[in-house]
């Protein structure tokens, strides 16, 4: 004789499994993030070599390019006397055009335009994090944008 508990347990256990499996899979895509997600805007920024600028004070990164989210985005504050015209300059050496107010500088490149927005920041001055919080500065300093 057949256990007719036995059955109905092991049934559920293989519907419950087979559940399990398909949920799985059809998460499997969304869990982590493309680990390429920011080389062209990390080639920018290593391009410029941002560091050697001044004292890198913060530096954050946001959006995944995705449908409802902004493009990837890297944001650095560099403290120095000279900061702001020293990024204006490797900015020009690196082919970069400036708008007319010099808040945004853009370079063309073969998959998409390449744009680094700069804000002047003196001490007491507030900057936007990766996470929109607002920060502020306590030293001359400059705010970059890279997308």
């Amino acid at each position: 004789m057949v256990n007719r508990g036995a059955l109905s347990w092991a049934a559920r256990l293989c519907v419950a499994s087979a559940v399990a499996l398909l949920v799985m899979a059809a998460t499997s895509g969304c869990v982590g993030s493309d680990p390429h997600l920011y080389d062209k805007v990390n080639a920018v920024v290593s391009e410029l070599h941002v560091s050697s600028i001044g004292d890198v004070i913060y530096q954050g990164r946001y959006g995944t390019g995705g449908f409802s989210s902004s493009a990837p985005t890297v944001v650095i504050v560099v403290a120095g006397p000279n900061a702001y015209a020293d990024i204006k300059l490797a900015l020009t050496a690196a082919s970069f055009t400036p708008t007319p107010d010099n808040s945004a500088w853009s370079r063309d490149t073969l998959e998409k335009r390449r744009t680094v927005h700069v804000v002047a920041l003196q001490p007491g001055d507030t900057y936007p994090d990766a996470q929109d919080q607002s920060q502020k500065v306590d030293r001359a300093a400059v705010f970059l944008s890279f997308n």
